[in-house]
């Protein structure tokens, strides 16, 4: 009976209830009697039929494990179980993840930075994914393979949401920590950012799935692991190691990428009051060292020369940024800006450039304040201070403009309806000539052409004529303060075939059309 006791021990599951140890005690030898007594009364002796019917439950260590795994699935992990960690799983990602979001928004980086408690929500979102770490080591180690099966599905289904703010504090510092000392320039450095968040986010998701189901089928082959706590020890050491890192870079990284060493704010926003000063007091007889004074007392210098005055990598990354931008105007423009503003309060309000080409003598032959962007056509975000206009008074209004116009009558209307964030003057031999960007956001009416193709290729069904908001660009040339020609950017809604998606552009309307 020795050799049937150890076998029953061998395959029963210690970790289920006692009473149900004893059930299944019982169930197990009147198998393997029933099995004795069939050998018995064909011929064979007592130990023998013992040999055979424990040879029959199977001996090998596989079949024990077998066994045992399907005792202990059947009268120890139930299914509801894994049903509920799946719903408790959903939910506490997407409740967490909002929650963190939330925090998040609440504390984006200002101008007024360093801010308390900036790193907060990150801390509490790398929290989160160890504490989800730990509760799937927790299951493996209890052999809970529909549990760790319904936390993969479960991660895969709420995208791992309390993971959002630990992978974008990662990918923010490694962005800092590679870019800060190279030439690489804002816009590759922001979109590395998106990319290596977007990896570390898919990878964290899929990551947990695929070891959920690892681990998983790990303990339908061999049972109950015994976890070697060594590689628990040394996982957690690297994931807080990771967090420690990137938090405590954190703060650095987000002053780094809001207020880049090259940042130049071209958003098509309103003239700042001092550039407008300094253009203003600049003119056909101002001569070098006028010029230079002026720029020195208002803390203006020269892009190129600013970018000098740094170590050589730090000017390449600085001239590189400045060079991104699309200027119309031709190189022979200086461009002067105060860097300064960087440091004060309102340096995302207005921007502040000013531009000035010379002639032969020195003296200034054309001047320009406010944004210079090559195209109209490709700006699409309003400034900060805009004002919300009639837009079909506004294209009225253009439309009704005769070359000749005052310059005056013209700037009025649209100084009350819109906001002028482009001003040159260029001075002739008979006056000065002017031009003038202005935007003007309102809401218009989509065309018939627009909505028909917003039914077909957006909506997917019929809706009903509807009113849009949207900037329009307006663009004025002057001679001798009456009005030369003009141009009106307005948007549209057009289908694009290569992408199969509708997408915005802007078309443009001449005085002359």
């Amino acid at each position: 009976m020795n050799k049937i006791e150890s076998y029953v021990d061998s395959v029963i599951p210690k970790n289920i209830p006692k009473f149900k140890q004893q059930k299944l005690r019982a169930e197990i030898e009147a198998h393997i009697f029933d099995r004795i007594d069939f050998y018995t009364e064909i011929g064979y002796d007592t130990d023998a039929s013992i040999d055979k019917a424990i040879a029959d439950m199977g001996e090998d260590e596989e079949t024990k494990s077998s066994i045992r795994n399907n005792f202990e699935e059947l009268h120890h992990e139930r299914t509801w179980w894994a049903v509920a960690v799946g719903i408790l799983m959903v939910l506490f990602n997407w409740v967490i993840g909002f929650l963190l979001v939330g925090y998040y928004l609440d504390l984006e980086p200002s101008n007024d930075m360093p801010v308390a408690g900036i790193d907060t929500p990150y801390v509490y979102s790398f929290a989160a994914s160890f504490l989800v770490a730990a509760f799937v080591t927790v299951l493996y180690k209890k052999g809970f393979r529909k549990c760790l099966m319904s936390i993969g599905v479960s991660n895969a289904v709420s995208f791992s949401a309390h993971s959002l703010l630990a992978a974008i504090s990662v990918s923010k510092v490694l962005v800092y920590l590679f870019t800060k000392d190279t030439s690489v320039s804002l816009s590759v450095a922001e979109n590395a950012s998106l990319i290596i968040f977007d990896c570390l986010q898919l990878t964290f998701i899929f990551g947990t799935v695929i070891l959920c189901f690892l681990l998983a089928n790990k303990v339908k082959k061999t049972g109950k692991p015994k976890i070697k706590y060594i590689s628990v020890i040394v996982f957690a050491v690297i994931h807080i190691a990771i967090a420690v890192v990137a938090i405590n870079n954190l703060l650095s990284a987000e002053q780094y990428l809001f207020y880049y060493p090259t940042f130049f704010n071209t958003e098509r926003d309103a003239i700042a009051e001092q550039a407008k000063e300094v253009y203003c007091g600049i003119d056909e007889n101002s001569d070098n060292e006028q010029i230079e004074k002026i720029m020195f007392d208002n803390n203006y210098v020269m892009v190129d020369e600013y970018a000098d005055t740094f170590d050589k990598n730090y000017a390449k990354k600085y001239r590189r940024n400045f060079e991104e931008f699309d200027f119309f105007f031709s190189g022979d423009y200086e461009v002067w800006y105060n860097p300064n503003r960087d440091e004060v309060k309102d340096v995302h309000d207005s921007n502040g450039f000013v531009f000035i080409l010379r002639d032969e003598n020195g003296y200034i032959k054309s001047k320009g304040v406010g944004n210079a962007l090559e195209n109209v056509s490709s700006c699409f975000e309003s400034p900060t201070d805009t004002k919300y206009a009639d837009i079909g008074e506004c294209v009225d209004t253009f439309t009704s403009y005769k070359v000749g116009i005052s310059k005056e009558k013209v700037l009025k209307y649209f100084q009350e309806n819109g906001i002028i964030y482009g001003e040159f003057t260029t001075y002739t031999e008979t006056g000065e000539d002017s031009y003038y960007r202005i935007l003007c956001t309102g809401i218009y009416r989509l065309e018939e052409d627009e909505l028909r193709l917003l039914n077909e290729h957006w909506f997917g069904c019929e809706i009903e004529p509807y009113d849009e908001i949207g900037d329009f660009y307006f663009e004025f040339w002057f001679e001798d303060g009456v009005l030369e020609d003009g141009k009106l950017h307005y948007p549209e809604y057009y289908y694009d075939d290569e992408l199969d998606i509708v997408e915005t552009r802007y078309k443009t309307y001449t005085l002359a059309d």
